[in-house]
């Protein structure tokens, strides 16, 4: 499916002159690149009026990356439909929770509900993937462009007719769902499916049970309309379809890459933990599928008309790309590769300006160049090895927190902090999403996971039964799917596989709640779970307060079979609100011993391991921070890249400096 490593930047030619298009694509070869991406925002060029294509400029283009020997990504443009198409339509428009209509303009201004759009969708489709037929130098198509990236849910009267189809398929019973929701609370029942409303705003807040249906709903719905597109493609071009997705958008990314064929994502994290996130969490999206693509990232800082981003430091760029491909990334693209001349995104990091002269960011792009050059046969001849240690990242639990957030509480924030301990201690670990494989697991971290379903329950004791370790929490397994508490006991299941008695939960949020862990004093933040008992368990940690909860644990370890449950009831922090969460993981990668035999890492040294088609291990080290830091050696060994012999013990890593080795 994707056979090379492929590096490059979003092109667009129907935004210049032909002669600049071609200068483009000879500097894009000059410093290394391959391939280019194009036309997800080119509707209006391709089709400028009704059923009238024109893809005059596409075939030019791909001729001329054809000549250089060079790859090409084409996009659906259904992110942004032309006027022709959105003026003469009614219920076409998106629409806010507040009843605002958005009009033309911008992007993601139609409701991708609308029969019409999509029927319009699925043309242009059709009539992509017939052209692309006499292009084999195309290695994929895109849909679309960052699902959700700018709108939440539409609330328009389409997509109510269609949550009331998706509400009787869902429950198909109305009183089942009265039943689900407790719609008795404040008088909500309903009789019909046709009477439960959408939750545009109101006097107060929406039933949660009706506000996580209508997050399913509008998921759902998206991954269809992502599903159509492929269908359509596929019936036509057997081509790889993916879509360039990201953690800052409102889906179901399980679901979504599901019926594609490969992952993309987008990022513009300006952090290291940020990053390894990512790199770290959408190679294990696709079960047997890790091969994936970063679409879009910027060679020295993001920004728009209404935001100044700050530069990335010296090395930062060569090192994501790094990270990249080390963990079974193949291709590592920039967005833009010429600098918009006009629109909103003018300040925006690119690999040339618009007047075409280099940016500060394409020294970075040239050097990541000579960085495949070096590597990129060892890339193409082995495989990333998956860490021991997991931490489950879900979209469900994403909606859960976010709804139920306190005021204060983040999901994507709480995870980044709850990760850092990983990046910044030099320990690997990835990002699981609810249906990954635990087999090649030592630890599994569900944190921030308020509810953790039956299916997902049963896999995690089957891998702890087998001599796993299993931490649950903080603020994790306390509500039913439906995002309603448990009557039987307060963790449910759970509850009775942990034997909790006297279960209690309570906001600390500006409370001083003190607590022991392992004789140290700490504090409990944001919903704190705790319990008078828990039969045949370890109490490792207990609340210290003379007001609230005294002498309740917190925290405990339970064995089940040759491994270990440790539920951890609350955010841990110091004096000064840092985290101390790693308080707790530390204890178990320790009791664990999950170090690498031939390197050990310090501090923000990363080792990603590849495994090639003999066996040998490459180890992919690069220390991701703006400081020095150091690594050891158990052996003499050569870095690939520079060439240098590295003897046995200790060295030391300039900031964001990347070596490979071969173990």
């Amino acid at each position: 499916m994707l056979r090379d490593i492929y590096y490059g930047a979003a092109l667009y030619p129907e935004l210049w002159k032909w002669e600049t298009v071609k200068k483009d694509i000879s500097e894009m070869k000059k410093i290394g690149m391959n391939t280019a991406r194009i036309g997800e925002f080119a509707w209006s060029t391709f089709e400028p009026k009704k059923d009238q294509f024109d893809f005059t400029i596409l075939e030019d283009t791909l001729k001329e990356l054809e000549k250089q020997n060079m790859y090409a990504i084409l996009c659906t443009p259904t992110m942004t439909p032309p006027i022709w198409l959105t003026a003469g339509e009614t219920n076409m428009m998106h629409q806010t929770n507040e009843g605002l209509t958005f009009i033309h303009g911008a992007r993601q201004h139609v409701c991708t509900n609308n029969p019409f759009f999509r029927d319009r969708a699925r043309v242009y489709a059709e009539k992509l993937a017939e052209f692309l037929k006499d292009y084999d130098n195309v290695i994929a198509v895109q849909l679309d462009n960052e699902f959700k990236a700018h709108v939440g849910p539409c609330y328009c009267n389409n997509c109510k007719n269609e949550w009331h189809k998706w509400l009787e398929k869902e429950y198909q019973d109305i009183q089942l769902l009265n039943e689900k929701w407790t719609t008795k609370i404040w008088s909500q029942e309903y009789t019909s499916f046709d009477q439960v409303v959408i939750p545009k705003k109101t006097a107060f807040l929406h039933n949660l049970s009706l506000e996580e249906a209508y997050t399913r709903f509008t998921h759902d719905l998206i991954n269809d309309f992502a599903k159509d597109q492929a269908d359509t493609i596929r019936q036509i071009l057997p081509i790889p379809i993916t879509h360039n997705s990201s953690f800052a958008f409102d889906l179901d990314n399980v679901g979504l890459f599901e019926n594609l064929d490969f992952v993309s994502f987008d990022t513009y994290v300006d952090t290291p933990t940020a990053f390894v996130m990512n790199s770290s969490y959408w190679p294990n999206i696709k079960k047997d599928v890790a091969a994936h693509i970063l679409m879009e990232t910027s060679t020295s800082y993001p920004g728009h008309i209404k935001e100044y981003r700050k530069i990335h430091p010296k090395g930062f760029v060569e090192a994501e790309s790094f990270i990249t491909y080390a963990s079974e990334g193949k291709g590592f693209l920039f967005w833009p590769f010429r600098q918009q001349k006009g629109g909103i995104e003018q300040p925006h990091g690119s690999v040339v300006s618009s007047w075409g002269e280099p940016t500060i960011g394409y020294q970075a792009s040239q050097n990541i160049g000579e960085l495949l050059s070096k590597t990129k046969d060892l890339l193409l001849k082995s495989r990333a090895i998956q860490p021991e240690i997991a931490v489950i990242y879900s979209d469900r639990a994403k909606s859960f927190l976010n709804k139920e957030n306190g005021g204060a509480l983040d999901y994507r924030k709480a995870l980044t902090d709850y990760f850092d301990y990983f990046v910044k201690n030099g320990q690997r670990a990835s990002l699981y999403n609810e249906k990954s494989s635990f087999d090649q697991l030592k630890l599994l971290c569900t944190p921030f996971m308020h509810h953790i379903s039956d299916s997902f329950r049963n896999r995690a004791l089957e891998f702890v039964e087998k001599g796993g370790i299993w931490l649950i929490g903080p603020m994790s397994g306390d509500r039913t799917e439906e995002h309603q508490w448990y009557t039987d006991t307060g963790l449910g299941k759970l509850g009775r596989i942990l034997n909790v008695e006297g279960m209690m939960q309570f906001p600390s949020m500006e409370t001083e709640i003190k607590a022991k862990f392992e004789g140290q004093t700490i504090f409990l933040r944001n919903m704190v779970t705790a319990v008078s008992g828990a039969a045949g368990a370890k109490v490792l940690g207990k609340i210290d307060s003379d007001e609230f909860g005294e002498g309740l644990a917190f925290l405990f370890e339970k064995q089940v079979g040759k491994g270990k449950i440790v539920f951890i009831g609350a955010d841990l922090v110091d004096a000064e609100e840092q985290s101390l969460n790693h308080l707790v993981i530390q204890k178990y990668v320790e009791e664990l011993s999950l170090k690498h035999e031939a390197v050990q890492t310090g501090a923000s040294v990363l080792d990603f391991e590849r495994r090639d088609e003999d066996g040998t291990i490459q180890h992919w080290l690069v220390n991701f921070s703006g400081e020095e830091s150091n690594f050891v050696l158990e052996k003499e060994m050569v870095d690939i890249i520079s060439g240098q012999p590295f003897g046995k013990g200790k060295h030391t890593a300039s900031p964001y400096k990347y070596y490979v080795f071969i173990d």
